[in-house]
């Protein structure tokens, strides 16, 4: 299976469709795609009028565009579509995209049927519809759809050999919920930033689920609201980096840092005298990373926060209004509601969504 996602992962499954029309693309203009056997690849679409209710959000005109052209143009190039739904399939746009379709009368309520064509009379069983088609028009055809056969009919000769599964050349995966930090060690090596091969892993990227590289700057700030993980990220930054001290306003404190880096937790909370030290920290060459809530007043709060604010990787955890990422004059993506450990990477290259790990 390539991608599994529901329409609670709107951001991966337009980046999924983007991805497709761009094979699409490929496959039309590169002769050598042409004259190969290129794997077939069926994008289903199910539930269809949750996903109707998906395209009257912010991105509903982008995802109507990407699966109309899949809808349009794939067929040529070995890329089918196929939608199950009921009445919003049957009189939206998409649907009428569509230049085959089955109608199953079964079960469906006479004010859904008013809006289908003429059809034959069929027998109401399950299964058992009407196919119209460019070579079958209204009153189309009669059909009987297969059914999934139970587990005792499946033959496992027919499964394939174990392991002979192929890759997909296509595949999009919602970002997970929880991560554990020592999950992605291992792998971390293989992602190593060619600049700074030290860098440590802290969690894994949207779509691709790479591990994340947490990004050095003389000062870095981690902004969220309360809940979304502020704590539990300068733990494992604790845990990755070498030589790291975890101070606190209410928890031990020292003018004169034995320490290459220190993490500042509710860093907002400093008081005007620790707020001086911490600054002639960041001139002295020791690295900070501040956590806090995000605000329109944080230079006051923070007045430090300038040498953070070009930071090449400050984190802005679960924002849930575009307001949240003023403080770095960027633009960046918004949540529906906040997740724990979801965040905004600031890179120069441009913001990310990242899952931040778990300790541990």
């Amino acid at each position: 299976m390539a991608s599994l996602l529901t329409d609670e992962d709107m951001p991966e499954v337009v980046h999924l469709l983007q991805l497709l029309v761009d094979e699409l693309t490929s496959r039309r203009t590169d002769p050598s795609l042409r004259t190969t056997e290129v794997p077939e690849i069926v994008v289903l679409v199910s539930g269809y009028p949750q996903w109707h209710q998906s395209l009257q959000g912010p991105s509903g005109g982008m995802l109507e565009h990407l699966l109309g052209t899949l809808i349009s143009d794939g067929a040529d190039v070995g890329i089918s579509v196929l939608l199950s739904g009921g009445r919003e399939l049957a009189s939206g746009r998409v649907g009428s995209r569509l230049p085959r379709r089955i109608y199953l009368p079964h079960g469906v309520s006479q004010d859904t049927q008013m809006l289908w064509p003429r059809l034959r009379p069929v027998d109401p069983l399950p299964g058992r519809g009407v196919l119209i088609s460019p070579g079958h028009p209204s009153p189309g055809v009669e059909v009987q759809l297969a059914s999934s056969p139970t587990s005792a009919e499946t033959d496992p000769a027919d499964e394939g050999a174990p392991g002979a599964v192929d890759t997909p050349s296509v595949s999009v995966r919602p970002l997970p919920q929880k991560v554990r930090l020592h999950d992605l060690l291992s792998s971390a090596q293989e992602h190593r930033s060619p600049d700074a091969p030290g860098d440590p892993v802290i969690g894994v990227a949207q779509f691709t689920q790479a591990p994340v590289l947490w990004r050095r700057g003389p000062a870095t700030l981690v902004l969220g609201a309360p809940g979304t993980g502020r704590s539990t990220c300068l733990e494992v930054l604790r845990q990755v980096l070498p030589d790291a001290t975890l101070f606190s306003p209410q928890g031990t404190w020292t003018e004169e840092p034995e320490t290459t880096t220190v993490l500042l937790d509710d860093a907002d909370q400093l008081d005007a005298q620790r707020h001086r030290s911490v600054d002639r920290w960041i001139q002295s060459g020791i690295q900070v990373v501040g956590a806090a809530q995000p605000s329109g007043s944080l230079y006051s709060q923070i007045p430090w926060s300038h040498h953070a604010r070009s930071a090449p990787g400050n984190i802005l955890l679960s924002p849930t209004h575009r307001s949240q990422g003023d403080f770095f004059a960027t633009s960046v993506p918004v949540l529906d509601r906040p997740i724990p450990g979801r965040a905004v990477q600031l890179r120069a290259e441009g913001p990310r969504m990242i899952q931040w790990a778990l300790p541990g």
